[in-house]
Parts: C-alpha cells; structure tokens; sequence
C-alpha cells in the first residue's frame, strides 16, 4: 500500500499507485481479477479522471486503446505522453463482478477536485 496525505495531514493509503503508464505491462497483470476505484492523474497539470470498474484490467487496457474512454482523458494522454501520467487504485474489491455502494463516495470526493 502506498501511504499519501492531504492537506489536512489526513492519512489515505492506496492499494496500488503506479507512477507511469509506461508500467502497462505490470499495471495489467496486478490488476487481473480486481475492480474498485481507479485515477489517471496528470503529473504535468495535475487533472485528474476518476472511474469505478468491475475489472479494472479490462477497464484499464480499454483507456489505453482509446475503446469506450473518455475523450478529455485520451486527448491529454496524445498531449501529455504515457511519463506524464499516474495510475493510482484508490479502492478495490473482490470478486470483481461486485461493486459495493461507497465506490460512489470515493468518486465524489475526488472529482471535487480538477479532472477531465
């Protein structure tokens, strides 16, 4: 787990952050049969896109083949580059098929902040 902090010195810990997308190859195989919470942040401008999936490695690749993605987030990524971009999982949960009801609260609470 990966241990960040806001700016209230309040203590969230991520169970995967991968600093670029670059790390494709990982990224696919770590989240293979895990859904949850996921972020693209820009390292560049700081925008961030926030989703829920059911399997976060189909969802994954899908972004990354410009399949069913949003459209914000694919034009930053052709600007940007895959260096410039983190993956962070901010929830999971297991068996990937269930989606429990306070992914919404978690998707809530950072799109408050800059996205795509």
């Amino acid at each position: 787990m990966e241990r960040f902090f806001d700016l209230n010195g309040d203590v969230f810990d991520f169970p995967y952050v991968f600093t670029s997308l670059c790390e494709k190859p990982l990224i696919l195989k770590t989240l293979k049969k895990v859904g949850g919470v996921y972020m693209f942040k820009c390292l560049i401008i700081g925008h961030t896109y926030v989703d829920s999936a059911v399997d976060l490695r189909r969802r994954f690749a899908e972004h990354l083949q410009n399949w069913s993605s949003s459209l914000h987030l694919q034009n930053a990524i052709k600007r940007y580059g895959y260096l410039s971009f983190s993956f962070i999982v901010l929830v999971t949960w297991e068996p990937p098929g269930l989606r429990p009801g306070g992914s919404q609260l978690w998707i809530g609470l950072i799109q408050d902040t800059t996205f795509f």
